[in-house]
């Protein structure tokens, strides 16, 4: 496979397993709870931080580790996965390299103020 049908699939993946693990309620930060609470069950050690222009999750390993440290783009199976749980885009802002770190940026829903 080429690169694009790489990320094509990574995506797919994401997107299907985020589909299933979405919580039924749409309040935002309940959404963002959940996405780390799945990052965490993948075996990453992820927290989130909220403003009030959004979430950023950060984690100080990567689930994904193994496959990131050789192919960054796998992170794209993950930014997938959040974005379908939070219902929002996501942009990925990971570290790569020997100690790959996770790095998610979400934006609040315009008729969000909490929960």
């Amino acid at each position: 496979m080429d690169e694009e049908d790489v990320h094509r699939v990574l995506d797919d993946a994401g997107r299907r397993l985020g589909s299933e693990l979405a919580p039924a309620r749409n309040g935002f930060e309940r959404r963002v709870r959940k996405a780390v609470a799945v990052l965490n069950d993948m075996g990453g050690m992820a927290e989130a931080d909220f403003s009030g222009e959004g979430a950023t999750i950060r984690s100080a390993g990567c689930p994904l580790s193994a496959l990131v440290r050789d192919h960054p783009g796998a992170c794209r199976l993950a930014e997938a996965l959040i974005g379908e749980i939070t219902g929002r885009p996501v942009r990925e802002e990971c570290e790569h390299g020997a100690r790959p770190s996770c790095r998610f940026s979400i934006p609040r829903p315009e008729d969000a103020m909490s929960g």
